[in-house]
Order: structure tokens, then C-alpha cells, then sequence
């Protein structure tokens, strides 16, 4: 059997993308990004669902002092690009350790600043594994309806917050070339071993 690890968030998107690739048959783990040291109800809530007649992996990360990093070193514009791009490395390192096979987002393509098509393409560069994007051509109606014949809709609604550290005006267009002059200015691989030393 196939196995992923999905970017999961405690929204609508990723979720209802990891039930339809669990429909599939497709075995899968979960990572969160949060900005405390531990998971919160909500995300554990929907983790019960997910988890569902299956033995899945859940692993928690802690990227507040990434985020915190990035917003003093980098062009602000460049937050969430550069911000995902490290989510994407440390899904892959999980991967790689667990024997995963890809790596699965809830990204819908132009539903916010970081899911066009130019920035997809540098969020696929910061990795080698495969990214797959159910949700990729779906309208947001067709994904809460989703969510709500999976039962998990309520859940993802409540309580929702908006990261901090979005900038007021992101780069929805971005290169390869740009994003890397910017990531030079961070030491990359050591903020990740130190938030995979956090993991749960």
C-alpha cells in the first residue's frame, strides 16, 4: 500500500484532501505546524476522525521560532513562500526517516497568495519527493461540501485563527532565483534539525 505524509493544517482543505486520498486506499501520516510548544484540541479533535479504522502517525512541530526567523532576516513579501518551503523540507526529512513515499497538501490552485502556480513551483523545488494536491482544481464549495459529508467540517470552522506572521501584502509571484538570494540569509538545514528535534 501507497503511503504519504500530509502538510496538515486544522482548516477545511487538508483534511478533506487527506479523506479522499484515504477513500483511495492510500495510507496516511500527518504532520501539523503550530506556534506552542504542544498540538491543541482542535487539531487532536480532528485527528480522531482522520485516524479513523486506521493506524496512522500524527507528528507535531513547533515553527514559531522559524516564522520569528524568517520575519527579521527576510523580505516580508516572501514570509509564506519561504515559511512552506521549510514546512515542505521537514515533511520530506520525515518521509524519508518513516518511509514514506510523497508528500500530500491541501493547496487549491489561486485560493490565497502562496497556491499559484508560479509559487507551487518554487514550493516544489525546496524538495525531491512528490507533492500531490488533491484539491488542486476544486472550487471552495466543492471542498466544504466535502468536508461536510466527512463530518469534519464543524470542527475545521471553529475557533480558526489566521497565522501571525501572514505579511499584508504577499508575493503571489515568485522565482526560484529570488526565494534562494533570500534563504541564503538563513541557516537552513540548522533551524530544521532544531525543529526536528521538537517533533512528538
Amino acid at each position: 500500500m501507497k503511503s504519504g505524509l500530509v502538510l496538515l493544517s486544522t482548516g477545511i482543505d487538508s483534511p478533506v484532501a487527506s479523506m479522499i486520498l484515504k477513500d483511495k486506499g492510500v495510507a496516511i501520516n500527518f504532520l501539523n505546524f503550530g506556534y506552542e510548544k504542544k498540538p491543541g484540541n482542535k487539531l487532536m479533535k480532528l485527528f480522531k476522525i482522520l485516524n479513523k479504522e486506521h493506524n496512522s502517525k500524527l507528528f507535531y512541530a513547533d515553527f514559531k521560532k522559524i516564522q520569528e526567523t524568517i520575519m527579521q532576516k527576510c523580505y516580508s513579501r516572501y514570509q509564506c513562500i519561504i515559511c512552506k518551503r521549510f514546512m515542505y523540507r521537514l515533511a520530506e526529512k520525515i518521509a524519508e526517516e518513516k518511509n514514506f513515499e510523497f508528500l500530500v497538501t491541501g493547496e487549491n490552485l489561486g485560493q490565497v497568495a502562496s497556491q499559484t502556480l508560479d509559487n507551487m513551483a518554487v514550493l516544489d523545488n525546496a524538495v525531491s519527493k512528490t507533492v500531490i494536491r488533491p484539491l488542486l482544481t476544486y472550487d471552495k464549495q466543492e471542498i466544504i461540501d466535502r468536508a461536510k459529508d466527512y463530518g469534519i467540517f464543524k470542527i475545521s470552522i471553529k475557533d480558526q485563527k489566521i497565522c501571525p506572521y501572514v505579511p499584508s501584502n504577499p508575493a503571489t509571484r515568485s522565482t526560484i532565483e529570488k526565494i534562494e538570494k533570500e534563504e541564503a540569509k538563513l541557516e537552513v538545514e540548522k533551524l530544521i534539525e532544531e525543529v526536528s528535534g521538537c517533533l512528538e
